[in-house]
């Protein structure tokens, strides 16, 4: 009696092997250039033309000694290994990210720290910028609050124009007030009290009253 036969059933084909099951072979080599996410890296198996894998941060550049992911015809660079060069490192993401921490997070540089953007916004409880020297400059400056306390050993304001527009009460205390105007100074109320203690003195080549 004849066993039936338990191979592959005649004329049945294999379907082909899907990229994504490949089997995936990494390997070191050198960066010979790096344009727009696309490297040159010189391996073993000769000269590849890869890109930058998506959690590849570090931007490669000549010379680096780069991990190299090969599936198929596709080639990747996984992570920069090393650096022998002094070129600074930069980090670059193609899209816009985001970074969540849960709990406190430090940002710390023995230089300096920049941030360029069109928009830089800051959302918070409470902000706190303590430095030796702090400098503004920009086309508008706008603050808006509900109360407002500053404190200084000197102030000094220097401008073109100054406008303030008090609703309600305005009040100065001052050990000496100096008020000097080159052309004009002009003095407008319902009611006008001047009063001294000890001295009032009016001095002018011309005095009108009334």
């Amino acid at each position: 009696m004849l066993k039936p036969s338990v191979g592959p059933a005649a004329g049945v084909q294999r379907e082909p092997e899907s990229v994504v099951t490949q089997a995936i072979v990494q390997a070191m080599g050198e960066v010979e250039r790096n344009r727009e996410g696309h490297v040159a890296v010189s391996t073993g198996q000769g000269l590849l033309q890869a890109r930058l894998a998506v959690s590849c941060l570090v931007q490669p550049e000549c010379g680096d000694t780069v991990l190299v992911a090969l599936r198929g015809r596709q080639a990747f660079v996984l992570a920069v290994l090393e650096r022998a060069s002094d070129v600074p490192i930069a980090m670059q993401l193609p899209r816009s990210a985001s970074l969540s921490v849960q709990g406190d997070l430090r940002l710390e540089a023995t230089g300096t720290v920049s941030l360029h953007g069109e928009a830089v916004e800051a959302v918070a409880q409470r902000i706190s910028l303590v430095g030796k020297a702090v400098h503004w400059l920009a086309d508008t400056l706008e603050s808006t609050a509900c109360r407002m306390k500053q404190i200084a050993e000197l102030w000094t304001v220097q401008t073109k124009s100054h406008h303030r527009h008090v609703e309600d009460m305005e009040m100065v205390r001052a050990g000496h007030i100096d008020m000097r105007a080159e052309q004009v100074m002009h003095l407008n109320a319902e009611h006008t009290v001047m009063k001294s203690r000890e001295l009032v003195k009016i001095d002018g080549k011309q005095i009108q009253v009334g």
